[in-house]
């Protein structure tokens, strides 16, 4: 059985799903971190984001992009929404971005609880 996404998510991935398809840039930290796998030669890149699913909790949205065929050679990939941006000027570029700051928040107090039950388990052991 799938995992079903919070409702915030699923309101957002429907809001996606009507707009599509949507521009997209891929964020430069991806772009830096794949030059070793692909021949980037490029600081951005342009996407068309056509479709959306939820994976998991982990991963969260997940966008279906298509590049222009002579960008990467081979041009369909799967990314989690995180490394994409989006036009600014667009509501729902506001709305993704609220999206990652809640995440980001939500993984840090996930990471903070994790440190802290490892302090209680083992009392006196630095970390």
């Amino acid at each position: 059985m799938p995992e079903l996404p919070p409702p915030h998510v699923q309101r957002l991935i429907d809001k996606l799903q009507r707009a599509l398809p949507l521009q997209a840039h891929v964020r430069s930290e991806l772009i830096a971190s794949s030059r070793t796998h692909f021949a980037i030669k490029t600081q951005t890149l342009r996407c068309t984001v056509t479709h959306i699913y939820y994976l998991d909790e982990a991963r969260g949205p997940m966008c279906q992009i298509d590049f222009e065929r002579d960008a990467l050679g081979s041009n369909l990939f799967v990314l989690p929404i995180a490394h994409l941006s989006f036009e600014h000027g667009r509501p729902i570029a506001r709305e993704i971005a609220l999206y990652r700051k809640r995440r980001l928040e939500s993984l840090a107090e996930k990471r903070r609880a994790a440190r802290n039950a490892r302090r209680i388990d083992a009392p006196g052991v630095p970390i």
